[in-house]
């Protein structure tokens, strides 16, 4: 009926009297009862006794506090690492390019052209260039990464993806390699900027969304790149650039 009620119990108020007696006697140095209370352990006191109750419940109060107290430690990461990387950007789309059907080849290098020089000036820009590939899109995949940096040097790999490898496959392992070599290379340049290019659309939409071992893995190269990046951005485009 107490707490039904909200009434404070009997065993409360009683607690609340003690400490209340404890806390006065202690501020009095001249008091008797303030020896008693600070010499607990000098003498055999009675169960029932003033000073040893009003002890206790000082004390199971205090721990009580410690506890609330407590940062509770995380047994798991609050947020995938995945989501912990605000740097990052995927654009699978640009603008002024509708459909890759609509436009000829000559066009479309134009438009990407122009769309990268406005926003990944090769000045301020690492440039990464992936394409992976398989036979018939399923066999012998292979990935190639070709990067250009601000003061013009290159650097260019190819990796082998596997025999059993489809077109996605491949490309996403370029863009593994690219992460890997960004991974390297960027410590050594202050405030670096990278964008990775890739002409598969399919891949980048995807990345968001990957489950199990493709997304931890990739989760990873992301955490190692993006460590050594004041930008990382991972863009589609319909067409190399020479």
């Amino acid at each position: 009926m107490e707490s039904q009620s909200q009434i404070e119990s009997m065993l409360d108020r009683r607690d609340r009297k003690l400490l209340t007696e404890r806390t006065k006697y202690k501020a009095q140095p001249t008091s008797k009862m303030h020896k008693r209370i600070n010499n607990l352990n000098k003498g055999r006191l009675k169960r029932s006794s003033f000073a040893k109750e009003s002890k206790l419940i000082e004390t199971e109060n205090e721990i009580i506090q410690e506890i609330k107290n407590l940062t509770p430690l995380e047994t798991h990461a609050s947020t995938p690492p995945w989501e912990k990387q605000p740097q990052i950007e995927i654009r699978s789309h640009i603008r002024s390019i509708e459909s890759k059907h609509k436009h000829s080849d000559l066009e479309l290098k134009d438009l990407t052209s122009t769309y990268l020089n406005e926003n990944f000036p090769k000045e301020e820009w690492i440039r990464v260039y992936t394409d992976g590939s398989a036979e018939n899109a399923v066999t012998n995949g292979g990935s190639g990464v070709y990067i250009e940096m601000p003061d013009g040097k290159t650097t260019e790999s190819s990796i082998p993806t596997g025999i059993h490898c489809s077109n996605y496959r491949a490309e996403l392992e370029a863009i593994m390699e690219a992460l890997t070599i960004l991974g390297r290379t960027t410590p050594s340049i202050p405030q670096a900027k990278a964008v990775i290019l890739s002409d598969s659309r399919s891949v980048l939409e995807k990345l968001e969304v990957l489950r199990g071992a493709e997304r931890q893995q990739l989760a990873k190269g992301f955490k190692n790149a993006v460590q050594n990046t004041q930008s990382l951005v991972l863009q589609w485009i319909p067409a190399p650039v020479e």
